[in-house]
């Protein structure tokens, strides 16, 4: 993750040749995320996908952690399968996202 997201700005991510070639591209500094934990705005939104799977796109959500940086919250796998993972719990510090910021439904992002 770049240490300031711009919307727009594409990235690589890593690269190994043949093995790892991801890249992400910027789409929303301010999405709203509804899981299972709770509903948030202000999350950043990527696109992610590497040339090495042709078709298969993930949308990632983020949220700005207290002590920096950002931590991944949902993964929207949106071509070649469908799916939805929520990353909550052992992959982020206990009590990061307090129930501070509802969001109600209809708000919510559907990209």
């Amino acid at each position: 993750m770049l240490h300031d997201p711009e919307h727009g700005v594409s990235y690589q991510q890593e690269y190994y040749e043949g093995e790892a070639e991801d890249w992400a591209k910027i789409l929303r500094l301010d999405a709203a995320v509804s899981i299972d934990f709770g509903d948030y705005l202000g999350c950043l939104m990527t696109r992610e996908y590497t040339p090495l799977s042709p078709g298969q796109i993930e949308h990632k959500f983020y949220r700005r952690l207290s002590q920096g940086g950002f931590g991944l919250m949902l993964v929207d796998e949106l071509k070649g399968r469908t799916g939805r993972v929520e990353y909550i719990g052992a992959t982020m510090p206990e009590g990061e996202f307090p129930d501070e910021f509802p969001v109600p439904p209809e708000e919510l992002c559907s990209e």
